[in-house]
């Protein structure tokens, strides 16, 4: 029993620690690149990370638009941050979840 609850508690801290992450990382690559409504993007990408979605729906729309209407450079800086972003669930959820069950 003990341990069952403190695997229930740690895939939770595990989510939302890495949700607020991804958000957070997310939206500075849309606040620094000059993407309008960061703030609301922002809470959006958190709720979907929430969901264990990702912030890739709403960060793909936003490079392309910036490839679009920015150029080449703020698409770019803004690819390499949805890169970091998408990719931080896949190393840092197992590493959160296996240091609060040790605990």
């Amino acid at each position: 029993m003990v341990l069952a609850a403190k695997a229930i508690r740690s895939v939770a801290l595990g989510v939302v620690v890495k949700a607020i992450t991804e958000a957070a990382l997310a939206g500075i690559g849309v606040a620094v690149t000059g993407v309008p409504m960061a703030a609301l993007l922002t809470a959006v990408m958190f709720i979907l990370c929430l969901a264990q979605i990702g912030p890739a729906p709403v960060l793909i729309p936003a490079t392309i638009w910036l490839y679009w209407k920015h150029g080449a450079l703020w698409g770019s800086i803004l690819l390499v941050f949805l890169i970091l972003a998408v990719t931080l669930s896949n190393f840092a959820q197992p590493i959160l979840i296996r240091e609060l069950i040790c605990r």
